[in-house]
Protein backbone atom coordinates (compact mmCIF):
# COMPACT_ATOMS: atom_id res chain seq x y z
CA UNK A 1 0.00 0.00 0.00
CA UNK A 2 2.63 2.42 0.81
CA UNK A 3 4.55 1.28 -2.73
CA UNK A 4 1.83 2.12 -4.00
CA UNK A 5 1.49 5.21 -2.52
CA UNK A 6 5.00 6.44 -3.10
CA UNK A 7 4.41 5.56 -6.86
CA UNK A 8 1.25 8.11 -6.95
CA UNK A 9 3.26 10.90 -5.51
CA UNK A 10 6.13 10.46 -8.07
CA UNK A 11 3.97 10.59 -10.73
CA UNK A 12 2.40 13.79 -9.79
CA UNK A 13 5.58 15.98 -8.82
CA UNK A 14 6.96 14.07 -12.22
CA UNK A 15 3.98 15.29 -13.87
CA UNK A 16 4.27 18.84 -11.77
CA UNK A 17 7.96 19.27 -12.61
CA UNK A 18 7.29 18.09 -16.39
CA UNK A 19 4.65 20.84 -16.99
CA UNK A 20 6.26 23.94 -15.24
CA UNK A 21 7.94 26.87 -17.22
CA UNK A 22 11.69 26.51 -17.33
CA UNK A 23 13.39 29.87 -17.67
CA UNK A 24 15.76 30.80 -20.49
CA UNK A 25 16.67 30.63 -23.91
CA UNK A 26 13.85 28.12 -25.57
CA UNK A 27 11.67 27.97 -22.59
CA UNK A 28 8.42 28.98 -24.21
CA UNK A 29 9.01 26.67 -27.58
CA UNK A 30 10.12 23.76 -25.38
CA UNK A 31 6.71 24.12 -23.04
CA UNK A 32 4.90 23.56 -26.64
CA UNK A 33 6.96 20.69 -27.55
CA UNK A 34 5.90 19.21 -24.02
CA UNK A 35 2.04 20.35 -24.19
CA UNK A 36 2.26 18.38 -27.71
CA UNK A 37 3.73 14.93 -26.62
CA UNK A 38 0.58 14.03 -24.76
CA UNK A 39 0.54 10.43 -23.11
CA UNK A 40 -0.87 8.97 -26.07
CA UNK A 41 1.35 10.83 -28.90
CA UNK A 42 4.58 9.10 -26.23
CA UNK A 43 3.11 6.10 -26.99
CA UNK A 44 2.83 6.36 -30.41
CA UNK A 45 6.46 7.96 -30.44
CA UNK A 46 7.89 4.73 -28.78
CA UNK A 47 5.35 2.21 -31.48
CA UNK A 48 7.28 3.59 -34.23
CA UNK A 49 3.98 5.50 -35.24
CA UNK A 50 3.83 8.79 -36.63
CA UNK A 51 1.68 11.80 -35.69
CA UNK A 52 1.30 14.84 -37.29
CA UNK A 53 1.26 16.40 -32.92
CA UNK A 54 4.68 14.30 -32.74
CA UNK A 55 5.91 15.68 -35.70
CA UNK A 56 4.94 19.40 -34.61
CA UNK A 57 6.04 18.72 -31.01
CA UNK A 58 9.52 17.34 -32.98
CA UNK A 59 9.65 21.09 -34.19
CA UNK A 60 9.06 23.07 -31.63
CA UNK A 61 11.90 21.18 -29.87
CA UNK A 62 14.41 21.53 -32.81
CA UNK A 63 13.34 24.94 -32.21
CA UNK A 64 14.15 25.36 -28.46
CA UNK A 65 16.98 23.32 -28.82
CA UNK A 66 18.41 26.22 -31.90
CA UNK A 67 17.75 29.27 -29.37
CA UNK A 68 19.50 27.46 -26.33
CA UNK A 69 22.44 26.87 -29.05
CA UNK A 70 21.56 30.84 -29.94
CA UNK A 71 21.74 31.74 -26.74
CA UNK A 72 25.41 30.57 -25.89
CA UNK A 73 26.77 32.23 -28.83
CA UNK A 74 25.60 35.26 -27.55
CA UNK A 75 26.63 35.49 -23.99
CA UNK A 76 29.79 36.60 -24.71
CA UNK A 77 27.99 40.11 -25.45
CA UNK A 78 27.36 39.68 -22.12
CA UNK A 79 30.80 39.39 -20.79
CA UNK A 80 31.19 42.69 -22.98
CA UNK A 81 28.68 45.07 -20.90
CA UNK A 82 25.23 43.79 -22.93
CA UNK A 83 22.24 43.05 -21.62
CA UNK A 84 21.46 39.62 -22.84
CA UNK A 85 17.27 39.03 -22.66
CA UNK A 86 15.98 35.56 -23.96
CA UNK A 87 12.19 34.43 -24.36
CA UNK A 88 10.78 37.45 -23.77
CA UNK A 89 6.61 37.32 -23.91
CA UNK A 90 5.39 40.19 -25.75
CA UNK A 91 2.90 42.20 -23.55
CA UNK A 92 -0.19 41.56 -25.97
CA UNK A 93 -0.95 38.45 -27.74
CA UNK A 94 1.19 34.58 -28.17
CA UNK A 95 4.16 35.66 -29.45
CA UNK A 96 7.59 36.44 -27.68
CA UNK A 97 11.04 37.69 -28.80
CA UNK A 98 13.59 35.04 -28.88
CA UNK A 99 16.41 37.05 -28.08
CA UNK A 100 16.86 41.14 -26.95
CA UNK A 101 20.19 42.46 -27.35
CA UNK A 102 20.63 45.39 -25.50
CA UNK A 103 24.42 47.45 -26.25
CA UNK A 104 25.85 49.44 -23.68
CA UNK A 105 25.22 52.46 -25.86
CA UNK A 106 21.88 51.64 -25.49
CA UNK A 107 20.81 50.42 -28.65
CA UNK A 108 18.67 48.05 -29.12
CA UNK A 109 18.64 44.34 -31.21
CA UNK A 110 15.97 41.74 -31.68
CA UNK A 111 17.31 38.19 -32.64
CA UNK A 112 15.05 35.73 -33.82
CA UNK A 113 16.40 32.69 -33.99
CA UNK A 114 15.52 29.92 -36.97
CA UNK A 115 16.61 26.12 -37.00
CA UNK A 116 16.86 25.71 -40.40
CA UNK A 117 18.54 22.19 -42.28
CA UNK A 118 21.73 22.40 -41.72
CA UNK A 119 22.81 20.55 -45.49
CA UNK A 120 22.33 23.78 -46.47
CA UNK A 121 24.56 26.91 -46.34
CA UNK A 122 23.86 30.31 -45.71
CA UNK A 123 24.82 32.74 -48.19
CA UNK A 124 24.15 36.16 -49.25
CA UNK A 125 23.35 36.97 -52.67
CA UNK A 126 22.79 40.66 -54.20
CA UNK A 127 22.44 41.87 -50.40
CA UNK A 128 19.41 38.89 -49.89
CA UNK A 129 20.11 36.21 -46.96
CA UNK A 130 19.16 32.86 -48.42
CA UNK A 131 18.80 29.10 -47.33
CA UNK A 132 19.15 26.69 -50.18
CA UNK A 133 17.04 28.15 -52.87
CA UNK A 134 14.56 30.20 -50.60
CA UNK A 135 15.60 34.00 -50.05
CA UNK A 136 14.98 34.20 -46.13
CA UNK A 137 15.29 38.27 -46.15
CA UNK A 138 12.06 39.59 -47.32
CA UNK A 139 8.95 37.72 -45.91
CA UNK A 140 10.30 37.26 -42.63
CA UNK A 141 11.24 40.45 -42.04
CA UNK A 142 8.62 41.98 -43.12
CA UNK A 143 6.27 39.69 -41.15
CA UNK A 144 8.31 41.21 -38.11
CA UNK A 145 6.97 44.79 -38.55
CA UNK A 146 4.05 44.07 -36.47
CA UNK A 147 6.00 43.00 -33.32
CA UNK A 148 7.93 46.50 -33.57
CA UNK A 149 5.23 48.23 -31.50
CA UNK A 150 4.55 45.74 -28.81
CA UNK A 151 8.42 45.52 -28.38
CA UNK A 152 9.01 49.39 -28.17
CA UNK A 153 6.19 49.49 -25.36
CA UNK A 154 7.65 46.76 -23.59
CA UNK A 155 11.34 48.27 -23.61
CA UNK A 156 9.30 51.77 -22.32
CA UNK A 157 7.85 50.30 -19.57
CA UNK A 158 10.59 48.00 -18.20
CA UNK A 159 8.40 45.12 -18.97
CA UNK A 160 11.37 42.75 -19.11
CA UNK A 161 13.34 44.29 -16.84
CA UNK A 162 14.37 42.77 -14.05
Amino acid sequence: MTLALAFVVAAAVAWYLQGRRRPGAGSSAAARARRLRSPLVRLADLAGIQTARGREAAQWAAGAAGERRTAARLEVLARDGWTVLHDRALPVGRANVDHLLISPSGVVFVVDSKCWSARYRLRIVAGRLRHAAMSRTGSEVSATRPELSPIISAARSSHWFP
